[in-house]
């Protein structure tokens, strides 16, 4: 699990320099909360589906491995797919998954193995994602997940993460990621009950969440792309690759049919689209000038 491919990271490269124009602002607030060096379990807000995880999964300065629904998974050939992302299925019964605890089993192990080697792992724990703007009951999952790399003893800590945005279907929007305090394993009493220790967790994590969410710095922290909005170089990007961002924020925006998926389906879109289009513009230069 440690071996991330060329695909991987290019990819990566990808979605992040797509990020810096489809995002106006993009802040990230409470770095300094993020232990160094050490395993970590992100728990993120889940207010706008697949983005959420490209977030954290490409601006950071290292890989981020995330938890996602787990009917993603059906297709053999899209299984593989998102493994070879490091990207992990979470089952829920709710979701029509009678083995959901079962198939569970892989994640989990595969989480705890990526802790071993000091990586880091993203759970979205409201199990459900709505456009909403205040933090939803947290499912067990997060808490199985540190309660077993604790009994293991790795040296893990869980770090809360606010995702907002103020808007959920406009291209330019803003959004303000903030980190929270982490919780440690020496901040409860009692690891070995689960059904304590999963009450005891989902109480403290739900009251670290909600302090970070929504956003207490409203879309006017620092900004991690630099200020592109207000520079040339934006407006530069903006105008060379309009035609690009036109067509793909229409074929986007008809493949979500305005569910909530709306902003992943159009990233991607234009993340995937986008070699295609410099490679057009390529061969356009190459005739007109050659």
């Amino acid at each position: 699990m440690s071996h991330y491919t060329f695909f991987y990271h290019f990819s990566r490269t990808l979605v992040r320099f797509s990020l810096q124009f489809y995002c106006k602002r993009l802040s990230f607030e409470g770095l300094e909360n993020i232990p160094k060096d050490k395993a970590i379990l992100f728990c993120g807000t889940h207010s706008n589906s697949f983005l959420d995880a490209l977030l954290l999964g490409t601006c950071m300065d290292y890989p981020v491995s995330p938890l996602a629904r787990g009917d993603a998974f059906r297709n053999p050939k899209i299984a593989r797919i998102l493994w070879q992302y490091k990207i992990l299925p979470i089952f829920r019964q709710s979701e029509g998954e009678a083995e959901a605890a079962a198939k569970n089993e892989v994640s989990f192990q595969a989480s705890i193995a990526l802790f071993r080697e000091g990586q880091k792992v993203l759970i979205f724990p409201e199990g459900i994602c709505k456009h909403q703007r205040e933090v939803l009951p947290l499912k067990k999952g997060a808490a199985i997940i540190a309660q077993r790399a604790w009994l293991e003893g790795i040296d893990m800590e869980v770090v809360p993460v606010g995702i907002d945005y103020d808007d959920f279907f406009r291209w330019g929007k803003k959004c303000d990621i903030t980190f929270g305090k982490p919780l440690q394993k020496s901040d409860f009493q009692d690891i070995i009950n689960e059904s304590v220790f999963v009450n005891d967790f989902n109480n403290s994590l739900y009251s670290a969440m909600s302090a970070i969410f929504p956003s207490p710095f409203q879309f006017q922290g620092n900004q991690l792309f630099n200020g592109y909005w207000s520079t040339l170089l934006f407006y530069f990007g903006l105008l060379f690759q309009a035609p690009h961002y036109v067509v793909c924020y229409f074929i986007g925006k008809k493949l979500a049919k305005g569910s909530i998926f709306h902003d992943s389906i159009v990233l991607s879109v234009t993340a995937v689209l986008l070699p295609f289009y410099y490679l057009m513009l390529a061969i356009l230069a190459y005739s007109l000038f050659i």
